[in-house]
């Protein structure tokens, strides 16, 4: 990591309105919390009402990272899909003098990976793009969700102007690969997903699409 080039993301919070294959089917909101030594990144997800009737989602991910160093502290997701679906709750605590990390699933040990100190969770992933990556520069990164390792890839597509309910911005096009894990950027098996990020030194993302098992999502910046 590349000290000298590194951008501070604030704290902020974003909103954006999902859709699912052109319908209104959520809202979510990606949030950015400051607290002297740690940085805490928190999404939280959920259907509309009348979605709820069909399909009810409700997901919140939290990714607790160093402020000096971007290294994770520990990655919590709580999530529950479906009518007949139950709430489950997952847990990624690293230990970084010790070099693992522990896997919890809703309150049991279920056991621990070795790793090295470079390694992102598949939430705070995001935000060192956002802070360390260059959109000229394709980046490879070792992220964990305490099950596996992969190496994720970021590559940049093409730049071009984007208007959202949020207003008009230049940007980036990038396309993400990091196939098994779970987390932010989970998809269908062998579908694409495209993020569009502000080409300044923010990279807010302000759309993002994908293919899901049934049509496919977006989700567009509504304010900021």
């Amino acid at each position: 990591m590349e000290k000298e080039s590194r951008q501070e993301v604030p704290q902020e919070e974003l909103r954006y309105r999902i859709t699912w294959s052109g319908i209104p089917a959520g809202e979510a909101v990606l949030d950015t919390i400051k607290s002297g030594q740690f940085i805490t990144y928190r999404l939280t997800a959920r259907s509309l009402p009348y979605i709820d009737a069909i399909y009810p989602v409700r997901i919140h991910e939290e990714s607790i990272v160093t402020s000096d160093a971007h290294r994770p502290v520990s990655f919590y997701k709580r999530s529950r899909e479906g009518l007949m679906g139950k709430e489950g709750v997952t847990q990624v605590l690293f230990n970084a003098k010790s070099g693992y990390v522990e896997l919890w699933k809703n309150g049991r040990f279920r056991g621990r990976l070795i790793v090295s100190e470079d390694v992102q969770d598949p939430l705070s992933c995001l935000f060192w793009y956002r802070t360390n990556g260059k959109p000229e520069h394709d980046v490879r990164l070792r992220i964990t969700d305490g099950k596996k390792i992969i190496t994720g890839t970021a590559h940049m597509i093409k730049r071009e102007e984007i208007e959202t309910p949020a207003g008009i911005f230049d940007t980036f096009l990038l396309n993400p690969r990091m196939e098994g894990l779970s987390g932010v950027f989970k998809k269908s098996p062998g579908a694409e997903i495209m993020v569009w990020l502000t080409d300044d030194a923010r990279k807010i993302p302000v759309l993002v699409k994908s293919k899901v098992v049934v049509g496919y999502f977006s989700a567009e910046l509504i304010s900021r």
